[in-house]
C-alpha cells in the first residue's frame, strides 16, 4: 500500500490541452492530485485509477437522457476507468457513435475495446463509406466558404463557417470546429448571430474538455443574452430564440418546441455549472449548482438527473458550519426537481434524510456506496471523487462531535468507520476541532479554545503609561 501525504503544497496541476480528441479532463494522471487547503489527507493510492464497478450497472451511472458527445464522452470515461463495465460501455459508445457521428478513428478504437460485446456488422465497410462521405462533404463546404469569402457575402460566409464547425465537431476534430465557430462571430452582424457563435463554442469546448474556455464564453454570452432579453420576448421571436438554442445541440437532440429567452439562459447555466464543477477545489466549498429548475428539458442532454441530484447533495454537505449544512439540506429536500430526480434512484435523497435525523451510519454507508457513481462522472473524475468522499465524511464527523463534550472512539468508529481516529487527529492538528483524544480511556474530550494573548498596540501602551504618570502625579500632590 502506498500512502501519500497531500497538503497545502501543490503537487502538480494538469496541463492537458486537447488536440483532436480528449475526454479525460477530470484529472487522469496520478501525480496531478492537488488537494489545497489548510489540512492534509491520507489517500490510499492502490486502485485509485480504477473504479470498482462490480456491483453497479451502466444505466445507474450514465443517464439515459445524455445525448451527443456528452453521452459518448461519459461512456468512454466509464470504459477506461471501470474495468467491470469496459466492454459494455465501449460497445454502447461505438453503437451510438456509428449512428450519430463521423469519428472513424474513435469508432475503430471502441470496437476493438468492446470485443464480443459489440453487435455491429460490416465495421470496415462503415468506416470506409464514412471516410469517403466526410472528405466529399468537407470539400463541398470549403468550396462554398471560399466562394462566399471571395465575393464578400457576409451572411453566407457566416453560415458557411457555422456549417464547417458543425462538420468538424461531428468528426471529433475539436480544434478545427472551434476555429470555425470563432470565425463565424467575425462575420456576425447582430447580437443574435454572436450569441449563436458563443453557444456553439461553449458546447464544443465542453465536449473537448476545456472548462476554462466554457466559463470565459459564458460571461460574454450572458452579457449578450441580457441585451437581447428585453427585445426578443414576443411570440414572434420564438423562432429566433430557437435558432440560438439549437446552436448548442447535436442533430439528434434538437429542441422541438418553441424556445424562449429563459430556455437559452437555462442551457447557459447548465454549461457554467459543469465547467465550475470541473475546476473547483473539492476540499473547499463546492459551487452551488445554479440550474433553472423550470426549464429542465433544455439541458438534460448534457447534465443528467443523477448528476444534478448528487451535485446538490455534495454542495449541501461540503460546508464547515453545521447550521449552514442543515439549512442547505432543507433547501435541497424542498426542491421539486431534486425530489423527482430521486424517485427511482433514492440514494441521494437517503443521504440527506439520514443527515437530518443524525443517522450517521446510514448517511456514511450510502455515501460510500455512491463513490463509484461520482468517480465514473468525467466532470468529477476518479481521484477527485475519492478526495471528495474523504472531505464530506470529515465534515460530517466534525458536525457530529461538536455536539458532545465527551464521546467514545468506539461509538465514532461504529458511525464513521475505522479511520475516524485519523480524521479526528487531522481536525485537531489544524485547529478545526478544539478537543483532545484520551487514548487510555478511548474517548474524545472537548477543550475550551485557547485564546491567543491580545497584542498590545503602541497606542495602547502609550495610554497606559500616560495613566500611570497621572496617578503618580496625583500621589505626589
Amino acid at each position: 500500500m502506498t500512502r501519500v501525504r497531500v497538503g497545502a503544497q501543490k503537487l502538480g496541476t494538469p496541463t492537458l490541452r486537447p488536440r483532436e480528441f480528449n475526454f479525460f479532463w477530470a484529472g487522469s494522471a496520478l501525480s496531478h492530485v492537488f488537494v489545497p487547503g489548510p489540512s492534509f489527507i491520507t489517500i490510499d493510492m492502490e486502485g485509485v485509477s480504477a473504479v470498482d464497478g462490480r456491483d453497479i450497472d451502466l444505466t445507474s451511472i450514465v443517464d439515459k437522457s445524455l445525448r451527443g458527445w456528452a453521452r459518448v464522452r461519459h461512456l468512454m470515461y466509464v470504459a477506461d476507468h471501470v474495468p467491470a463495465l469496459r466492454c459494455t460501455a465501449s460497445a454502447e459508445a461505438a453503437q451510438y457513435l456509428q449512428k450519430h457521428m463521423w469519428d472513424v478513428a474513435t469508432f475503430r478504437r471502441l470496437c476493438k475495446q468492446a470485443g464480443p460485446a459489440l453487435c455491429v456488422e460490416d465495421i470496415e465497410e462503415w468506416c470506409t463509406s464514412t471516410e469517403t462521405h466526410v472528405l466529399r462533404e468537407r470539400e463541398r463546404l470549403r468550396t462554398e466558404l471560399n466562394a462566399y469569402s471571395t465575393n464578400r457575402v457576409q451572411e453566407s460566409a457566416r453560415l458557411a463557417h457555422h456549417d464547417l464547425g458543425d462538420h468538424y465537431r461531428k468528426c471529433g476534430a475539436w480544434n478545427q470546429a472551434l476555429e470555425h465557430y470563432e470565425s463565424e462571430r467575425e462575420f456576425s452582424t447582430t447580437n443574435e448571430h454572436a450569441l449563436v457563435s458563443y453557444m456553439s463554442v461553449m458546447q464544443t469546448a465542453y465536449e473537448a474538455g476545456e472548462p476554462t474556455r466554457v466559463l470565459a464564453c459564458y460571461d460574454q454570452a450572458y452579457t449578450i443574452w441580457q441585451a437581447l432579453e428585453g427585445t426578443l420576448v414576443t411570440p414572434s421571436a420564438s423562432d429566433a430564440w430557437r435558432t440560438v438554442l439549437a446552436a448548442g445541440y447535436v442533430s439528434e437532440a434538437q429542441p422541438t418546441s418553441a424556445a424562449t429567452h429563459r430556455d437559452v439562459r437555462a442551457r447557459l447555466m447548465a454549461w457554467r455549472t459543469l465547467a465550475q464543477w470541473s475546476l473547483c477545489d473539492v476540499r473547499g466549498s463546492l459551487p452551488q449548482p445554479h440550474i433553472d429548475t423550470q426549464h429542465v428539458e433544455v439541458y438534460t442532454d448534457i447534465l443528467g438527473a443523477l448528476q444534478y441530484a448528487w451535485y446538490l447533495v455534495l454542495w449541501a454537505l461540503c460546508t464547515n458550519t453545521p447550521s449552514l449544512q442543515r439549512k442547505r439540506v432543507m433547501q435541497v429536500l424542498e426542491d421539486p426537481v431534486f425530489l423527482s430526480h430521486t424517485e427511482t434512484v433514492p440514494a441521494a435523497r437517503t443521504v440527506l434524510s439520514a443527515y437530518l435525523v443524525s443517522d450517521w451510519a446510514l448517511c456514511v454507508h450510502t455515501l460510500r456506496n455512491a463513490l463509484p457513481v461520482w468517480q465514473s462522472d468525467p466532470t468529477i473524475g476518479v481521484q477527485r471523487g475519492r478526495v471528495l468522499l474523504d472531505a464530506v465524511i470529515m465534515r460530517l464527523v466534525k458536525c457530529h462531535v461538536q455536539a458532545y463534550e465527551r464521546v467514545s472512539l468506539s461509538s465514532l468508529t461504529g458511525l464513521f468507520g475505522s479511520n475516524v481516529s485519523h480524521i479526528l487527529i487531522e481536525l485537531i492538528q489544524h485547529g478545526a476541532l478544539h478537543a483532545r483524544i484520551d487514548w487510555a480511556c478511548q474517548v474524545l474530550e472537548k477543550e475550551a479554545p485557547c485564546l491567543a494573548p491580545r497584542p498590545i498596540s503602541d497606542l495602547t501602551a502609550l495610554r497606559e503609561r500616560m495613566a500611570l504618570v497621572q496617578r503618580m502625579s496625583l500621589d505626589k500632590q
